[in-house]
């Protein structure tokens, strides 16, 4: 009876954590329409430099001054759940609040397209189950020669190459 209990919690953590997010959320198992609206353009034309690492350095502190994902006041992810279908990016812009990873990755996304010095080929979408045995994703940009590694959710930014 405990075994059976102990794999049905294993296989709804599976289900919860891993399967449905990844069908149903951005950037996993199918890619989300890049908005372009008058707003998202204001703000990407705002945190736009000449040079394009620059610009993907200040949209990135923007996102990470606006929308918080670990941090002392996050460390629960449970009492965020409705946060999740928050895939709104100019809605997102105007608050700042909690975001899960594909939701700051998918406005990371959109804010650096706008800025016409990104193309969708640049950003590769990446993903792993994380400590938790929660999928997680991060971007991984391509700028010429380089590679920058943008996780705003863990607040990594780490140029690779």
């Amino acid at each position: 009876m405990v075994i059976k209990i102990v794999l049905g919690i294993i296989f709804l953590w599976i289900l919860l954590g891993i399967v449905i997010p990844f069908i149903i959320f951005p950037n996993y198992l199918f890619k989300p329409k890049i908005k372009t609206t008058k707003k998202i353009k204001q703000v990407a034309n705002k945190l736009k430099d000449k040079n394009p690492q620059k610009t993907l350095k200040k949209i990135y502190n923007f996102i990470i001054k606006n929308h918080y994902g670990i941090s002392k006041s996050a460390k629960n992810k449970i009492f965020y759940l409705g946060r999740l279908f928050k895939n709104d990016v100019e809605e997102n812009l105007e608050n700042k609040i909690y975001l899960f990873c594909h939701a700051q990755n998918l406005m990371l996304n959109t804010l650096l397209i706008n800025t016409k010095q990104f193309e969708e080929k640049d950003i590769k979408v990446k993903w792993f189950i994380d400590y938790t045995l929660i999928i997680h994703q991060y971007l991984l940009v391509s700028m010429g020669n380089k590679k920058v590694k943008l996780d705003p959710f863990y607040r990594i930014y780490k140029v690779l190459s």
